[in-house]
């Protein structure tokens, strides 16, 4: 049962995955149907998952954070990544939520 839970979500992540890599896409007769396989986005996600492929079967440690970070900064040094087309104004940190976390996460801890 473990292990049947366990590849139900695993397929599930996958296919949230594939549907935002534009590889798969809804369908309203068959739930689920091949993308548009033309789009950059797909053939980074493709080269990305043959990449951390390789990183595994070469047993570099840590393949799959190092596959992700290269798609990412792929992806964001191509303006594939939403956001990045036109420059945005960082969100302002606000001191107080800062305040309260320090004091949330550090309250137990008593100073000498």
């Amino acid at each position: 049962m473990k292990l049947g839970i366990a590849a139900g979500i695993g397929f599930f992540l996958a296919l949230v995955a594939l549907e935002n890599a534009g590889i798969v896409a809804a369908d309203p007769a068959t739930l689920v149907t091949l993308g548009d396989l033309g789009k950059p986005q797909a053939w980074l996600a493709v080269v990305g998952f043959l990449f951390i492929g390789g990183l595994a079967l070469h047993k570099v440690p840590g393949a799959i954070i190092l596959g992700v970070l290269a798609v990412t900064l792929a992806a964001v040094g191509f303006g594939l990544e939403p956001g990045t087309a036109s420059p945005r104004r960082r969100p302002r940190w606000r001191p107080s939520f800062s305040k309260w976390m320090s004091r949330a996460c550090f309250s137990s801890v008593r100073s000498r």
